[in-house]
Parts: C-alpha cells; structure tokens; sequence
C-alpha cells in the first residue's frame, strides 16, 4: 500500500471502521513509514486535544432564563391543547403524516446506505488487492480466450472478457473476490503503472442503464449494467479515463 493510499484511510483507521483486510494493510504500511505513522500520531494528538477541552457548563443566569422559557411555552401548549375540542383527532392526523413521511425517509435512507457501503465494500476490495500481484490476480494474463475459461467452475455466470490492448488499458489478469455477500470476477486492466479492477456479477436492479460515477477515498467509481451482468470499475486514475475505459469495455461487451 502506498503513502497516498494510507493517509486517505488514516480517519476511518482511526475510527475502526475498516474492513480486516484493509486494516492489516494499513497497520503493515504504518509499520514500515515513519512519514504516515507520524501523520497519525499527529493525528491523535489534534483529538486528544480536543477531548481535553471538555464542556463548558452553561452560566447559570442563561440557564434560568432557559428554564423559565420552557416553562412558559408548555404552559401556553397546556392552555391551547384544552381549549381545541378536536385535539386528539388532530394529534392522530399529525401522527399518521408523521408515521408515513417517516417510512418514506426510512426507505430513501436506507436505500442511500446501503448503496453507500456497497461502493465503500468496492473500494476496499480494490485497495486490499493492490498490497502484492498475488492479491490482485489469481490467473495472469492478457489474452481474454485465457481468462474467461478460467471462470468456469469458480462462478455461477460467464463474465465477457474485453481486450482493450491497443486503447492503451491492457488485460493483465483476473481473480474471484467477495463483494455484496457473493463471490465475483474481477478482471484487472492496466493504465500506464495504475491497475484498474472491473467488478463484474449477475445485475441485482439497483444501478440504472446508465453510468453511474462516484468518488470515495481518492478513488473514482463507475457502474453500469449491460446484458444482465452488473459492472464496477475503481481505480485512481483520472475521472475521464475511467469514463474512456467504462465506453470502451460497453462497446467491446454489446451483443453484436
């Protein structure tokens, strides 16, 4: 793992929030850079700062004020409530709007979330095969007649395979690897000395036609689905790179 690669993870290390594979990573570049493993110290030591300030407690004469007002707004909520004869009716309207527009935002959160950890699960999964070549690839190879029989037996689909060698992005591998709790291909292209990781596994619906782009840690995402497979492609370089690559494999992979 590299220098770069390390400090972009250093707050969620930190926090442990870290899958296992990518936390030993980190802990073994930071046992081997004194640079990173002082950028984390330094970056305890700012929250340890922090942590000491406390809290300050608020003076007391605010704080009666505050009492006060709060006194004075619950008597006035008291005197209205009993004043409106169809108070329980209105309370139950207000709870039935609150109930449905909050099952409404449960399911939008939700949906976000869960969309949100599956990108963070890509890039994890794309930094934790960059530690050495074993990780990255399984099978070593630039001819796609190698690669997409090697599949066979290992996964419950065929991936299509493209050959991208003269657009500058060479195939240089595959290996299976477990995202979204089921195992998938990833084959591994090349862009000058960056590696690109194209996730590909059966469309689960959640990514439209399109192509979807996100960034997360410094690296760039993109996802599409094409012929019922789902695709993921993560790398670190450039955005309208990755574009070019994610047009070129599309093209490559349409039904002819």
């Amino acid at each position: 793992m590299k220098c770069e690669e390390t400090r972009e993870l250093l707050d969620a290390f930190h926090d442990g929030e870290l899958q296992p594979a990518t936390r030993a990573a980190v802990e073994t570049h930071l046992r081997s850079c004194p640079s990173c493993s002082a950028a984390l110290a330094a970056h305890e030591a700012v929250r340890a700062k922090v942590r000491a300030l406390g809290r300050t407690p608020a003076p007391e004469q605010l704080a009666a004020k505050i009492r006060k007002s709060l006194t004075a707004s619950d008597a006035e909520a008291r005197s209205k409530a009993s004043s409106a004869p169809s108070w329980r009716a209105m309370a139950a309207s207000h709870l039935l709007a609150v109930a449905l527009g909050g099952a409404a935002v449960f399911g939008l959160v939700q949906g976000r979330d869960a969309r949100s950890f599956a990108i963070q699960e890509t890039v994890d999964a794309h930094v934790r095969s960059l530690i050495d070549e074993r990780t990255l690839m399984q099978v070593a190879s630039s001819d796609s007649h190698n690669v997409r029989p090697w599949f066979m037996g290992k996964l419950d689909f065929s991936p299509a395979v493209a050959e991208l060698d003269k657009e500058e992005f060479p195939l240089l591998g595959a290996r299976v690897d477990y995202l979204a709790n089921r195992y998938v291909a990833a084959l591994v292209y090349g862009r000058r000395k960056h590696r690109i990781n194209l996730f590909v596994a059966p469309t689960d619906g959640v990514v439209g036609a399109g192509i979807a782009s996100t960034a997360r840690n410094g690296y760039n995402i993109l996802e599409w689905q094409a012929g019922g497979l789902s695709y993921r492609a993560v790398s670190d370089i450039d955005a309208a790179e990755l574009v070019q690559f994610a047009e070129l494999v599309r093209a490559r992979n349409k039904p002819k």
